[in-house]
């Protein structure tokens, strides 16, 4: 059996496909021009697929194309924020402007997330003698700014709160 849908079942898809989450079916049966006494009934034989296979069906056609627009592409993305971009420097909001544009930096890969630290000839890695000869190679460079003597300071033992 594949009858036509009506007005009011078209306009209660629309609504609540529309509104996607923001309403229950049956707000959109009430908008939809059904009666606000029966509308929760109403919403719950529309979407039932024995009841109504036809509303059922243009519901999941109708979602599936919703869908498929508003899908975040990397394309659309990164379109949308150089629009957002333009628009804010056009109305001089010169920080969502930057933003918009370091954020579709960081989308094309831009920039490193990654946090590089060196440990090579960190001071955790070096003996004593190392840090030592490191010292001396400091003064040597920054003698006339650092005045300064090496002093070994023994490791204090820390409390155990308790």
């Amino acid at each position: 059996m594949n009858k036509r849908l009506t007005v009011k079942q078209i306009k209660f898809v629309n609504e609540l496909v529309r509104e996607d989450g923001s309403i229950t079916p049956t707000e959109a049966a009430r908008r939809a021009g059904y009666s606000v006494d029966r509308a929760r009934t109403t919403a719950s034989e529309l979407l039932n697929v024995q009841r109504n296979p036809e509303v059922v069906r243009y519901f999941d056609e109708l979602k599936k194309e919703m869908q498929h627009k508003t899908a975040v592409t990397y394309d659309r993305h990164v379109k949308r924020l150089d629009d957002l971009s333009r628009a804010a420097q056009e109305d001089k909001a010169w920080s969502a402007s930057v933003q918009a544009e370091k954020n579709r930096g960081q989308a094309a890969g831009f920039y490193n997330h990654t946090q590089n630290i060196h440990t090579l000839n960190s001071i955790d890695t070096m003996n004593l003698e190392q840090v030592q000869s490191r010292l001396k190679d400091i003064r040597k460079l920054y003698g006339d700014i650092i005045d300064a003597d090496f002093t070994e300071v023994p490791e204090i033992e820390q409390k155990k709160e308790g």
